[in-house]
């Protein structure tokens, strides 16, 4: 596939603070691209450059080989789907969907705009709420509404920008499967921005993991999330164990290198990034890769070992998640509940555990920086910010800033 979307030199800045940082980005032609980042990372000034709502400081941005910066928005082959929908309370959901039709002045006869206007409604499966007006409909069906409005005037693009933000958990998850049947029937490229990991891995073919203006990584949902680049990419898709280490040596083939962590065991790891012996690395460990049980495993040459004591337990229905002391280090485990678990007999509160995890499961970084182990969530973070939270004279909104 040819790159169909293609982002060359883009730098924006509003005042002092620039916020795009001479971004470099290919998407190719029927893929769902997503932006994933925090919030000010730059991910939705990059929708909206490529929308025409926002000039770049510098740059180009080609779609199907055409530089389209000195086309106005209207006049681009692009249309968008924004958070808040968008709709025209005035009208019906026909009316809101054939609206682009009958401004963009294509010759349509009326014939043929109830033909596309069929299609949307078949693709939305709302055909029932023609005659509705938005006020009387759910926040899902103004989104289908918003979608089939974007799709039917059949752009090259679609840019969606976090839809499903103002959705409950479980009306998103079916947006979403509801928007990748979407993306099959149309063929559409859609380019995604949301600050849901869930939701950019579910959706994506390859995500785009951005962070104050730059792009840290690009890769399958698969490729970021089990081989992350740098320390960031690591932490802010899902979560992670980060161990500082030095290589002892290595394996006679050089595959597998023997770490040296202080206050723990040595510990054996997939040498993938070919370091020689005596040099720093900074290691991923997810906390899926680890085991947790009352008794310690049976000898393995692969398995990694280490005894510790449970400091905190969190039960989240599928599985619960542990945040275990060994030595110095407060690894976090999350241990998925495969059996029922009343019959269990599962690790509690100061009880003496051992963790295993296989030597192909850890994945040393590129790139560490240490205030990324910010994003973890501990146990002592999240007293922190109760403390925090309820000094007196102190107002806090839902972000966690100061009111």
């Amino acid at each position: 596939m040819k790159d169909f979307l293609v982002f060359e030199g883009i730098s924006k800045s509003f005042g002092d603070v620039e916020v795009i940082k001479d971004l470099n980005l290919s998407i190719e032609q029927g893929e769902v691209f997503s932006l994933l980042g925090p919030s000010g990372c730059g991910k939705t000034t990059l929708l909206r450059i490529c929308g025409g709502f926002e000039e770049p400081d510098a740059g180009r941005v080609l779609l199907n080989g055409r530089d389209i910066l000195s086309l106005p928005s209207h006049k681009r082959p692009v249309n968008t789907v924004f958070q808040n929908y968008a709709l025209f309370p005035h009208m019906t959901v026909s009316e809101n969907i054939t609206f682009g039709l009958k401004v963009s002045r294509r010759g349509m006869s009326a014939g043929e705009i109830r033909k596309e206007l069929d299609r949307a409604l078949d693709l939305i499966q709302m055909k029932d709420y023609a005659g509705s007006r938005p006020a009387e409909l759910s926040g899902g069906q103004k989104q289908r509404v918003a979608i089939a409005r974007a799709v039917i005037n059949k752009p090259q693009l679609l840019l969606l920008d976090e839809p499903l933000a103002a959705l409950d958990l479980k009306l998103r998850q079916k947006m979403l499967l509801e928007l990748d049947q979407i993306h099959d029937e149309v063929g559409i490229t859609f380019l995604f921005v949301t600050h849901d990991q869930g939701e950019a891995m579910s959706l994506s073919d390859r995500i785009a993991v951005m962070n104050m203006g730059r792009i840290e990584q690009v890769g399958t949902p698969s490729q970021v999330y089990e081989s992350p680049k740098s320390s960031f990419s690591a932490a802010f898709i899902g979560d992670t164990n980060f161990f500082d280490c030095r290589v002892h040596s290595l394996s006679e083939d050089g595959q597998y290198s023997l770490l040296d962590i202080d206050g723990l065991p040595p510990a054996r790891c997939y040498n993938d990034q070919k370091h020689q012996a005596g040099e720093h690395i900074n290691l991923s460990l997810r906390p899926e890769k680890i085991r947790i049980s009352r008794t310690r495993p049976s000898e393995n040459e692969g398995l990694n070992v280490f005894r510790g004591v449970v400091e905190e337990k969190s039960y989240l229905g599928a599985f619960s998640k542990y945040w275990v002391r060994c030595g110095e280090w407060l690894i976090v485990v999350l241990d998925a509940h495969r059996h029922f678990l009343l019959d269990r007999n599962p690790p509690e509160w100061e009880d003496e555990v051992w963790l295993s995890w296989h030597q192909d499961d850890g994945f040393m970084l590129l790139k560490y920086r240490e205030q990324d182990e910010a994003l973890l969530t501990n146990p002592d973070d999240k007293f922190a910010r109760m403390e925090q939270d309820t000094q007196p004279g102190m107002l806090v909104d839902q972000d966690g800033d100061e009111a």
